[in-house]
């Protein structure tokens, strides 16, 4: 017997959970809100790991999405959390709400839209929050 296909919503909640690149369509789109680190478009899975995830982490000594609620809407699935880490070089640590859309076709995600509160976020990497 084969493997039952993943619903949408647990592609999602296994994305969060591994970070697996299995999990994304070789030709997704990943859109991050410009005024974020690497922000920008970046098209396909290549992309993503080897350019925007990189520029990303390379800001921070540690870094984590948690999704708090994901909220499903069919083909799009909805996650609310926060982005937990601290920057490098500094001991303050930060959390900063998200909002992320994940569009899912036949088990993977083909598309995926940020939304992220980046003015803290840039306040902390500058060293400028309280």
């Amino acid at each position: 017997m084969g493997k039952a296909m993943k619903s949408n919503l647990e592609v999602v909640q296994s994305w969060y959970a591994t970070v697996d690149r299995e999990l994304i369509h070789p030709d997704i789109e990943w859109d991050v809100p410009e005024g974020y680190p690497a922000g920008g478009k970046y098209y396909g899975s290549r992309a993503v790991f080897e350019d925007y995830l990189p520029k990303l982490t390379a800001h921070f000594d540690s870094w984590t999405a948690k999704a708090d609620q994901l909220l499903d809407a069919g083909d799009a699935i909805v996650g609310l959390g926060h982005y937990y880490g601290r920057v490098k070089g500094s001991e303050q640590e930060f959390a900063i709400p998200f909002a992320h859309v994940w569009w899912v076709r036949d088990g993977k995600i083909v598309k995926t839209q940020g939304y992220a509160d980046t003015l803290t976020l840039h306040r902390y990497i500058k060293g400028l929050a309280e």
